[in-house]
């Protein structure tokens, strides 16, 4: 994935935030979801869309942890470092997805 993001135009310092978010994403599908997980990467314009798929059909929930919680600030690092995020349900199972704008 970082070798793909350096081949297109995007900024290195966001680069690395997508890289980052990818980590989110496929922890908590690993975690949280079942099954295959599968990641996409699609350049359109000055946007990045990555995309984590797995097989379970439960919604992605955004937590709220206390200062001393040590988990459960996935989703909420994604929706600081990311335009837009969000998740649509693709067969059995969901594409957990997030936008990265540039240029």
């Amino acid at each position: 994935m970082a070798e793909t993001l350096r081949s297109w135009p995007v900024p290195a310092e966001l680069a690395e935030d997508i890289v980052l978010a990818a980590s989110e994403l496929v922890t908590n599908a690993v975690e949280h979801g079942h099954g295959e997980v599968e990641i996409a990467l699609r350049l359109t314009g000055g946007v990045v869309r990555l995309s984590v798929r797995d097989e379970a059909d439960a919604e992605p929930v955004r937590r709220h942890p206390d200062e001393h919680s040590p988990r459960g600030r996935g989703l909420a690092l994604i929706e600081a470092i990311s335009a837009a995020w969000g998740h649509h349900r693709a067969g059995s199972g969901k594409w957990v997805w997030a936008e990265f704008r540039f240029g």
